[in-house]
């Protein structure tokens, strides 16, 4: 008989434990007790990211092709007014609606949209397939971007926004591309999986196709999701301290941020940092003696309490790792 896990796996959220377990343990299980995760911020990229998706998700819509086509003659989404107002309207909302960041969505929804956006020749297309598969010990959790399935294939497309393409070996060995195309064979089974990563940064060479994974490669790749599952589901503090940026030396300690953290950029403002590695403070809403949900923004958490609910004030500390440049710099 298969084991069940009650932890959903994602691409993300496993990355995220092998970067760094501390990480993960405050992202995911870090307030009172491992209930509930601490919250994180987002920063532009991803905040960019969001907004871009959401109108492509909304673009997709066979219904809209003549007005995207016009888009594409005119090398111009924003010649739709009901598309541009779409967006402003949920870049404001994301605090992203300034010059510059506005100009960087309209040039990814301009990528994506060039780059044969409604898979002529497929015979069905399915935007933002959730999926949640049961397999032996693990539970994959996650939505497909857009899935373009014909007769015999089906071919996976993911839209990035980051900064820099993948490198051969991140393309080679790529989370995503495993977790994906293990979904794809349970949604569409008999069929062969294609995966393409669309940069929008980099038009017009926007599409970077992962390799195909190999029938003995998915197998194995069954196996170490198991496993995996079984390791992230049993970590406690104890076991994340052991795997951070900070221990594994000077050239992965970057994704901690800069070393000194009461360093300058030359105009005045803070230099990046994870999430977690300084102290802040932070809500928490507890309905019937349970955390539901955490936020920095005590606002949003008004907006879906209860009767009978709290909403307490808690404290992050800082991260572990560097705990003691915390209290030198204190």
């Amino acid at each position: 008989m298969s084991e069940k896990s009650k932890l959903k796996l994602s691409p993300s959220r496993t990355k995220t434990f092998f970067d760094c377990s501390l990480k993960y343990w405050y992202g995911y299980k870090g307030h009172k007790n491992g209930e509930c995760g601490i919250p994180g911020t987002s920063n532009d990229g991803a905040r960019r990211g969001g907004v871009t998706h959401a109108v492509l998700e909304c673009l997709s819509n066979p219904k809209r092709r003549k007005k995207v086509e016009k888009m594409t003659e005119l090398k111009d989404p924003w010649h739709d007014e009901a598309t541009r107002r779409l967006a402003y309207i949920l870049a404001v909302k994301e605090g992203v609606h300034d010059h510059d960041n506005f100009e960087m969505i309209r040039q990814f929804i301009l990528a994506a949209i060039q780059s044969d956006f409604y898979c002529d020749g497929a015979d069905s297309v399915e935007i933002e397939r959730h999926f949640l598969l049961e397999g032996d010990g693990f539970t994959l959790n996650g939505f497909i971007d857009k899935a373009a399935v014909g007769k015999d294939s089906v071919r996976i497309i993911d839209y990035k926004t980051s900064k820099k393409k993948f490198s051969k070996e991140e393309l080679n060995f790529n989370l995503q591309n495993y977790f994906y195309t293990y979904a794809a064979q349970q949604l569409w089974p008999g069929k062969t999986v294609t995966f393409d990563f669309q940069f929008l940064k980099f038009p017009p060479k926007v599409t970077q196709t992962a390799p195909t994974i190999g029938e003995r490669e998915m197998e194995g790749f069954s196996v170490w999701l198991k496993e995996v599952s079984q390791h992230i589901d049993s970590l406690t503090f104890e076991d994340a301290k052991g795997n951070t940026p900070k221990d594994k030396g000077p050239g992965k300690s970057w994704a901690c941020g800069k070393k000194d953290l009461t360093a300058k950029k030359p105009d005045g403002s803070e230099h990046w940092a994870c999430d977690y590695r300084k102290p802040f403070l932070y809500f928490a809403l507890s309905r019937d003696g349970k955390t539901i949900k955490t936020d920095r923004n005590r606002i949003e958490l008004d907006k879906i309490k209860k009767e009978g609910d709290l909403i307490l004030q808690c404290s992050h500390p800082g991260c572990w790792a560097w705990r003691e440049e915390l209290k030198n710099n204190s």
